[in-house]
């Protein structure tokens, strides 16, 4: 099967490209799909393909056992004979950049890969030795590949070395490795079903963002007599994912009848996940104005990272045509709930999204990590993500970024008297406590400050006007930021509780609530309104 990096070697073959560099995050399935299009450039001529690596040196590819045609041409063995015929030499090559330097003696018509060459790309000579390949290979038709899971050019090879990236395998390929997968399983347990069409597409889903290699494992280490135990696929994939600096998969059950209040955020939201454009994965990213703090002011990250992680943000957005919301309100108001709900709305993943944990202090490592991290974003939903960021006040979140986010920003303010009903109903039953919130439901809080009232008087066997008297609500600590946000957004913003801009003079106070119990019970909360 055609890859587009396999398109992009042929014609380096055809074109007697000197030096190239591979980003991959599987370098011995990179190779090996390499060397099936090698022969055919070379018809009728004799070639070699040799690896370096720290430990052994320089050997013949495993991967040559898949090359069939023509066995005579394939001129490795003695290549390396050659090169490796005084014991000076041989030992000498397992440092690389000696390895390099006798590298120039090569016959004709050879390719060399470097593994893990990210690591030594610091080394000066290394750089030089690379560099004095460049003329001769070019001019005997050899090739250079240096392989690796993130690469940064230095300056002195940026301008003579080819940089492509080998994606993550798509539906089709994954479509093959379970296949034979099945084909393994069944030589062994022949009563194993053979996958229906649903439960084949299903298989595929749980696997897309691995590596080719981890999607074998984690296919082969699913399968039961039945056939492969997604919930089990599911759960490799995500501890795999996880090994993504940044990335976490959000576990919750959540739904958004599970929340309290902000109607019109919801309804819009299941109006999104369930339109033309159905998203294949929501990316959750929190408090996005401190993790890109310092990339959007004049006193900001002197290092240059937040600009990076934000430079590369809007890029992607851009380039791959995504967008999301952003909700801007006060801690506590429900914004980070509905964005870990949104996704068990429509049974697409829920993607956390930490900027912070992206950031390293290796040079280079953070917008590596950035590059990553958006890279199985993109496999994982079939370049369809939905962004829904939170924030708690937008002065320091670029113009730029906002216009990324072209669904709308959406001010999430302190809850109605119906709303909180609402959120009351939801923790009194959660907790199984009997009593009404009486005048309590009058006073302007949170929900997470109702949940927070509810988890004290269950912990300490208390009436619920006495667990109040350890709640400080966020309308009186923070009054002043309150009337600075709700003035911003007047008739600026969208509101999540109601139709429409946002209107501070709007009186939007319930009618009050008939008497009797809660109507029914909500299923568990598993966290607080944040």
């Amino acid at each position: 099967m055609t890859t587009p990096l396999a398109d992009h070697f042929r014609k380096v073959i055809s074109s007697s490209v000197p030096l190239i560099a591979i980003t991959t995050p599987d370098p011995a399935m990179t190779i090996a799909n390499l060397l099936l299009v090698r022969p055919a450039e070379l018809a009728h001529e004799s070639y070699a393909v040799l690896q370096w690596d720290i430990v052994d040196g320089l050997s013949i590819t495993a991967a040559e056992a898949q090359l069939s045609p023509r066995p005579d041409q394939l001129q490795s063995e003695d290549a390396k004979t050659e090169l490796l015929k005084d014991q000076s030499a041989a030992n000498a090559i397992k440092n690389l950049s000696m390895a390099l330097s006798l590298a120039r003696k090569l016959k004709p018509n050879t390719i060399l890969f470097i593994h893990n060459a990210h690591r030594y790309l610091q080394d000066s000579a290394v750089v030089q030795a690379i560099w004095h390949l460049r003329d001769n290979f070019k001019s005997e038709g050899k090739t250079l590949v240096l392989l690796a899971p993130q690469l940064k050019l230095p300056i002195e090879l940026s301008h003579d070395v080819i940089l492509l990236d080998d994606p993550l395998p798509n539906r089709e390929q994954l479509q093959c490795i379970i296949s034979t997968q099945y084909i393994n399983a069944k030589s062994s347990n022949a009563s194993i079903p053979d996958p229906s069409p649903d439960h084949l597409e299903q298989t595929i889903d749980a696997v897309t963002g691995l590596s080719a290699f981890a999607a074998e494992q984690a296919v082969a280490m699913s399968f039961t007599s039945k056939g492969i135990y997604l919930p089990k696929l599911w759960e490799h994939k995500f501890q795999a994912i996880e090994q993504t600096p940044g990335l976490k998969i959000y576990r919750g059950t959540e739904r958004f009848d599970d929340i309290g209040g902000v109607a019109n955020i919801k309804e819009f939201l299941r109006s999104i996940l369930n339109g033309r454009a159905k998203p294949g994965g929501v990316i959750f990213i929190d408090e996005i104005e401190k993790a890109l703090a310092g990339a959007n002011s004049t006193h900001g990250d002197n290092t240059g990272v937040s600009q990076e992680i934000h430079k590369q943000l809007l890029e992607y957005m851009q380039n791959e045509d995504a967008t999301g919301i952003i909700m801007v309100g006060l801690p506590g108001t429900s914004k980070s709930m509905i964005s870990k709900a949104a996704g068990k709305e429509t049974g697409i993943p829920t993607i956390e999204f930490d900027l912070g944990a992206v950031k390293s202090s290796n040079v280079g490592a953070s917008e590596h990590n950035m590059r990553q991290a958006l890279k199985v974003i993109g496999t994982i939903t079939n370049h369809a993500p939905l962004f829904l960021a939170t924030c708690n006040s937008l002065h320091t979140l670029s113009p730029e970024l906002r216009r990324r986010f072209r669904l709308g920003t959406f001010l999430f303010p302190l809850p109605s008297r119906e709303e909180r009903e609402a959120i009351w109903s939801i923790y009194l039953n959660k907790y199984n406590i009997p009593e009404e919130p009486g005048p309590l439901l009058d006073q302007p809080w949170t929900g997470a400050e109702i949940r927070q009232a509810v988890d004290i008087a269950w912990r300490m066997n208390l009436p619920l006007n006495k667990a109040s008297q350890y709640i400080v609500p966020v309308s009186i600590s923070a009054k002043d930021t309150i009337e600075q946000l709700y003035t911003q957004a007047h008739h600026a913003l969208l509101c999540a509780s109601y139709p429409g801009p946002f209107d501070k003079t709007r009186n939007t106070a319930a009618k009050p609530a008939p008497a009797g119990r809660r109507s029914r019970p909500l299923a568990a909360v598993q966290e607080g309104q944040a």
